[in-house]
């Protein structure tokens, strides 16, 4: 459960500052990747692999703000390679909800108001993580 609720703690601190400032807490978001990728190690069933697996996903973001010069911030890589940390392969689904949901409601906002419009990603990644959690609960 803690492999939950920590995480779930950050990406709420960071959605609100994404909200507030268009940014993430860069220090404590590392601290959390550190911990969960220190969780995961200690492990012993824990493949390596997985854990490579997991951080793909903030590697990928990672080259995409990189190539796009900052149209995606560094922060979303560093909250996908925490929340890969923590949540292991399923950080695919938390990043598949979120892209979907960022598009969904990107969609709405341009249908309304006409043109593209900047808004925050973090909120969609808390919201996809909590939604997988949901989900791996009734799952297994």
């Amino acid at each position: 459960m803690v492999e939950r609720i920590i995480p779930a703690i950050i990406l709420c601190a960071d959605s609100l500052n994404d909200f507030k400032n268009k940014e993430i807490y860069p220090l404590l978001t590392v601290i959390g990747a550190a911990e969960g990728a220190f969780m995961k190690l200690i492990i012993p069933e824990t493949d390596f692999l997985l854990i490579a697996v997991s951080f793909l996903p903030g590697v990928l973001l990672l080259a995409v703000s990189a190539v796009s010069r900052g149209q995606t911030g560094a922060g979303d890589a560093l909250v996908f390679f925490m929340t890969g940390a923590w949540a292991g392969p399923g950080v695919w689904r938390i990043l598949l909800t979120a892209f979907f949901g960022a598009a969904f409601f990107g969609g709405i906002l341009w249908l309304i108001k006409r043109k593209n419009e900047e808004f925050p990603f973090v909120p969609f990644v808390l919201a996809g993580f909590l939604f997988d959690t949901l989900v791996s609960n009734f799952t297994g």
